[in-house]
This record gives structure tokens, C-alpha cells and sequence, in this order.
């Protein structure tokens, strides 16, 4: 089970299938789970 609905996405539909600002997100989460377990 996934944390959101996004990720839950990201499962099971490959990333060039994605919209284009769905794509961008797909990027972006990692980068902002990263900087929020340093700040923890």
C-alpha cells in the first residue's frame, strides 16, 4: 500500500505513460523525502 495516491500510481504505470506534471512529481518526491529525513 502506498503513502499516496501518486506512488500508488508510480506502481503500476510506467513513467513515459505518465502526464507530463504527473512525470514531474514522480521527480520531484524523491528529492523532497530525502531533504525532509535529513531535517528529522
Amino acid at each position: 500500500m502506498a503513502e499516496n495516491a501518486i506512488r500508488d500510481a508510480l506502481t503500476f504505470i510506467p513513467l513515459r505513460q505518465l502526464p507530463w506534471w504527473m512525470r514531474r512529481l514522480a521527480l520531484w518526491l524523491p528529492v523532497r523525502d530525502t531533504a525532509e529525513g535529513r531535517l528529522l
